[in-house]
């Protein structure tokens, strides 16, 4: 089975970072040929420690516009690199886009053979309409439709995906030797978002939870540094102005290394949908990072692995009750790495994934 994985960049979010490990989890003994085509404005936007081994790149150093207009002509000039192929799994719209047109040439003998698969990271809401509609085209065109989480609002938002669905859950490596231990000491703890900084993500609830943290124990020293980058940065740096804890709260930028983000940070924040968390909030707990959650949604979850709520100050009193005892914390933080580890390891979302691809194939 020869798979072809089809995204935007390596080094902007979380579907970015678990296509990576994905290729890099695959067995060997279940493929013959796995690779990764970047494609898009943001081709070329890669970390210098990445591998270019099985990587291929289309580069496109000009508008979204240049680039959608460009993609059925790409696919036919390099027909014969498409042609080797049984499965290409595509994700986030560029990628989808891609997908779409290799489905219209499927008429075409390269094509005719091809299964095409995506994976569905999140909703796409009123605020990116284009974004919405090729997803709602790959749904009725694709063979097979992964969603990351078991969320009803998706079989609701896209009844065309009925009969095509796969829930898999993300994961990341979880090692001894990644994990990174916060020093939880009264003097400064500095909080961690990493996102996309666009409307689909609600980073703003996240910065409402350590603006409310900081607030009502004054007591610690708590900093907040937001990874990422979007369409939605201009809004967030004006929404941090007109809070009392701005001077706490620091930009990081575009995220070129990850490792190097996580090792900064002592608590993490990251959007949930009310039960798990995303790629990002997985790989802090890799790192041995406690983990907060916040919902886009009315749904809750508290537990003993994973604190999570769509209320910004009850999440705060939540995370205030726990940095108060750091015996508490370490306890957090133990139980939720020994869940995640078990059931969000990287190995087995490879096989499942690989499961999915040889399905599609019968």
């Amino acid at each position: 089975m020869r798979v072809l994985l089809v995204i935007p960049a390596l080094a902007v979010g979380g579907a970015e970072e678990q296509v990576r490990l994905l290729r890099r989890a695959f067995p060997k003994d279940r493929h013959d040929v796995c690779e990764i085509l970047v494609v898009g404005p943001n081709a070329g936007l890669i970390d210098e420690k990445s591998s270019f081994e099985n990587f291929k790149f289309f580069n496109f150093n000009h508008s979204k516009i240049f680039y959608y207009l460009c993609v059925p002509f790409q696919i036919l000039h390099r027909r014969i690199f498409f042609k080797k192929f049984d499965v290409i799994h595509c994700n986030l719209t560029w990628g989808v886009w891609l997908g779409i047109w290799i489905k219209i040439f499927k008429f075409l003998k390269p094509f005719n053979k091809i299964k095409i698969s995506m994976t569905i990271h999140f909703v796409y809401g009123k605020e990116n309409l284009f974004s919405k509609y090729v997803h709602k085209i790959g749904f009725i065109l694709f063979d097979g439709l992964v969603f990351v989480k078991e969320d009803n609002r998706f079989a609701i938002e896209y009844p065309q995906a009925s009969g095509k669905i796969t829930n898999i859950n993300n994961g990341v490596e979880f090692e001894d030797s990644l994990i990174h231990r916060g020093n939880f000491s009264k003097d400064e703890l500095k909080v961690g978002i990493l996102s996309r900084l666009s409307h689909e993500r609600d980073v703003q609830k996240g910065i409402l939870i350590f603006h409310n943290l900081s607030t009502l124990f004054p007591d610690f020293k708590i900093k907040l540094l937001i990874g990422g980058d979007g369409s939605n940065r201009v809004q967030l740096e004006r929404f941090c102005s007109e809070l009392s804890t701005k001077d706490h709260i620091e930009f990081y930028g575009l995220v070129m290394d990850r490792n190097l983000f996580f090792e900064k940070i002592d608590l993490f924040i990251t959007l949930t949908d009310g039960v798990y968390p995303g790629v990002s909030g997985l790989e802090a707990i890799a790192r041995g990072i406690p983990t907060f959650g916040y919902t886009e949604t009315n749904q809750s979850f508290s537990s003993k692995c994973l604190i999570s709520s769509s209320n910004e100050m009850n999440m705060s009193l939540d995370i205030g009750k726990l940095i108060q005892s750091k015996l508490l914390l370490e306890e957090y933080r133990e139980e939720q790495y020994a869940f995640f580890s078990r059931n969000f390891n990287i190995n087995n979302t490879a096989l499942n994934y690989l499961n999915f691809f040889e399905n599609l194939l019968i």
